[in-house]
């Protein structure tokens, strides 16, 4: 298992998202974005995933990632 961090912006101009929920589908995971729209899974498995963004409750996005990756980082 693996610790990533990534960050969660939206908007025009692009700035942070906070208390957006990200699931990861195959680990049945979840992470909050903080005041500063940063997200961690301290124990998510190798492999790919597939990310469900939501904001305000609905889904803005689902995205597929690998992990590992260079980066976590995601615009809605």
């Amino acid at each position: 298992f693996l610790l990533i961090t990534g960050l969660l912006r939206g908007g025009k101009p692009s700035k942070p998202v906070s208390g957006a929920i990200i699931l990861s589908r195959e680990d049945n995971l979840t992470a909050t974005t903080d005041e500063k729209g940063e997200y961690h899974f301290a124990r998510i498995s190798q492999g790919k995933h597939t990310f469900q963004i939501l904001v305000g409750g609905k889904v803005q996005k689902e995205i597929k990632v690998n992990v590992p990756d260079k980066s976590y980082d995601i615009e809605v």
